[in-house]
């Protein structure tokens, strides 16, 4: 009888650890699955998320033809066909039916009027204009431009032929390094393109982007500065720490221009902007001197009111779980061809 009893539990532990095996084997089975179905879940999630993005991009760059084609204007601004605000007054509903519960913020640069390392005294004035102290923007501009000079001599074929400017393709990273500079110095604060102080971007490591938590949306250098051939500044489209740095055009007189071209609105790319058709429309702003024209005088040689080179930057982000694609292109438009050319594309997820 004993025996027996003891073959009973033997035989019961048995049973149990082959159900235990079975449960975990089971479990294991369910937790992949869930991870997969979750990998698809986000998969999926992410390629809606760069359809928006593409989408609003190639609303830009139809807009951006239309308005070439259509050469209406010899000036340009954001509000004569490609402003993103007119664009999604028209588009929006479109937009929101076909992407719900995902927020497109779309940024337009003029990329041809940020100042080249290589001007020096220009890029010092705009990072002076950016928040740094008159020594360390000199400091600053000097050693971004001697390490320019030092890739640009190690990219240069040894037989003396290739590219005239072989730097022109160079990401802004060439500068990590330099003069102390961190990611958000290079690639700023501002991780969505929205021109705001959001939470994540001031709550130090806590989240992306890496940031200093000082309450101030820090502006990158990549907003700032280029690698390619530098155009005259377009007082229609240069942001104000750009216009800063022309000479003669002191922050009163850039603070001017930008206020004067928002409009009644206050908003960049609204069909109430004011478009400066010529650059002797300058001479009219109320903080330019009449006396001799002297502001005039030095910063005309600098500016026009017509420009080629534009970097458009899409953020689409996911309301719910704030998931996000964005895409970083440069477009060079030529104006006798009526064409547009895609210099490059960047699609990453803000990480």
């Amino acid at each position: 009888m004993r025996h027996r009893a003891s073959r009973l539990g033997f035989l019961l532990v048995s049973v149990s650890w082959i159900v235990l095996i079975l449960s975990l084997i089971l479990l294991s089975q369910l937790r992949r699955a869930e991870m997969g179905f979750t990998g698809l879940r986000h998969a999926r999630a992410d390629l809606q998320l760069r359809q928006a993005a593409r989408s609003a991009v190639n609303m830009v760059l139809a807009a951006m033809q239309q308005d070439l084609s259509e050469a209406e204007n010899e000036s340009d601004a954001f509000s004569d066909a490609w402003g993103w605000p007119s664009i999604e007054a028209a588009h929006g509903e479109d937009l929101a039916r076909d992407f719900p519960d995902i927020e497109l913020t779309v940024a337009i640069e003029h990329e041809g009027g940020k100042a080249h390392p290589e001007q020096m005294e220009r890029a010092a004035l705009v990072l002076e204009a950016a928040g740094r102290t008159e020594l360390a923007a000199e400091s600053m501009a000097q050693a971004l431009a001697e390490r320019l000079n030092t890739a640009r001599e190690a990219m240069a074929p040894s037989d003396g032929t290739g590219e005239d400017n072989p730097t022109d393709n160079l990401d802004m990273r060439l500068f990590q390094g330099v003069a102390r500079l961190d990611e958000a110095d290079i690639f700023g604060e501002d991780l969505n393109f929205n021109g705001a102080l959001d939470t994540n971007e001031n709550d130090r490591a806590e989240s992306l982007p890496l940031d200093d938590g000082n309450g101030v949306l820090r502006v990158g250098l990549n907003r700032l500065l280029t690698f390619r051939q530098a155009e005259m500044v377009n007082p229609n489209l240069a942001p104000l720490e750009i216009l800063m740095g022309v000479p003669g055009v002191s922050r009163a007189i850039a603070e001017e221009i930008v206020r004067k071209r928002r409009g009644s609105d206050g908003r960049e790319g609204t069909p109430d902007d004011y478009v400066f058709g010529d650059i002797e429309d300058l001479r009219g702003l109320a903080a330019v001197s009449r006396f001799r024209a002297f502001e005039y005088n030095k910063m005309a040689p600098h500016m026009a009111v017509t420009s080629h080179c534009f970097m458009v930057r899409v953020c689409a982000e996911n309301a719910k779980t704030g998931q996000m694609a964005r895409i970083q292109t440069c477009v060079l438009r030529d104006p006798e061809k009526a064409t547009l050319d895609i210099q490059d594309w960047l699609e990453d997820s803000g990480v």
